[in-house]
């Protein structure tokens, strides 16, 4: 009997977090190191500033000689991912779980984001987590072959 009830507990547990995927949303990060250096260059994100949406904010580490105290919250929310000394950060609208999808801007002037010929050789990252407390990530190194 106890194993009948285990076996009932597991596959409602299971079905639960179908219902939860499903009808959860996508928090987004992304992480991009343009010049594969090891270090983060533009970062996107579902948990930074909301009035950062549509435009990339620079972040200097350094202001007036002091550092920038949100350069440091963003580089403590990502301790294994060094930001650059200036990094390029965007906010990404939470998605549905199911059929949503990402949107970066591309920028104007100085923080448009346009790969060129010297970033030919970079990094991204993306690492999603839903309302059901589930993280996964990818990435991709790309290095200009054809």
């Amino acid at each position: 009997m106890a194993d009948v009830r285990q076996q009932w507990r597991w596959k409602h547990q299971q079905a639960t977090k179908l219902i939860c995927a499903e009808e959860s949303w996508i928090k987004w990060q992304m992480f991009f190191d343009g010049w594969n250096d090891g270090t983060v260059d533009r970062l996107g994100s579902s948990f930074v500033n909301k009035s950062w949406n549509g435009v990339w904010v620079p972040q200097a580490k350094y202001i007036a000689n002091a550092l920038n105290p949100t350069w440091v919250a963003l580089q403590d929310q990502h301790p294994n991912l060094p930001l650059a000394d200036l990094v390029y950060v965007t906010y990404i609208k939470p998605t549905a779980a199911s059929g949503g999808t990402a949107k970066l801007p591309v920028g104007t002037g100085a923080t448009a984001f346009i790969l060129n010929a010297e970033n030919i050789s970079h990094k991204v990252l993306w690492k999603v987590t839903d309302g059901c407390g589930n993280v996964d990530q990818c990435g991709k190194y790309c290095n200009g072959s054809r």
